[in-house]
């Protein structure tokens, strides 16, 4: 590899997102028009099993998902933990798996 490779590789980490960027990883982690559904079972004190789902939720429509998770995130760089405020819902049963 020439340096120069390994020098724009590096160069990356320093990026920021775009917001076409930002909103494509939204639209892509669910939750805004469909739910983000946990793949964890967890067990209630009598055995019973439950999971979580999630959603967006900041704003009431898709774009306004969108745009707020692009909002929440705009200054994030390559390599930065981005962020997703959701609500969770419980519900009853196992959570599913996937094939």
């Amino acid at each position: 590899m020439k340096s120069t490779e390994t020098l724009n590789i590096t160069d990356v980490e320093k990026n920021t997102f775009n917001q076409v960027t930002l909103e494509d990883i939204a639209k892509g982690l669910g939750g805004i028009s469909s739910t983000l559904v946990g793949n964890k079972t967890y067990y209630a004190s009598n055995g019973d099993a439950y999971h979580y789902e999630f959603w967006l939720s900041e704003g009431t429509s898709p774009e306004q998902k969108e745009w707020n998770f692009y909002n929440d995130n705009r200054n994030a760089k390559y390599g930065d933990t981005l962020v997703a405020n959701v609500e969770a819902t419980l519900v009853w049963g196992a959570a599913p798996t996937k094939a």
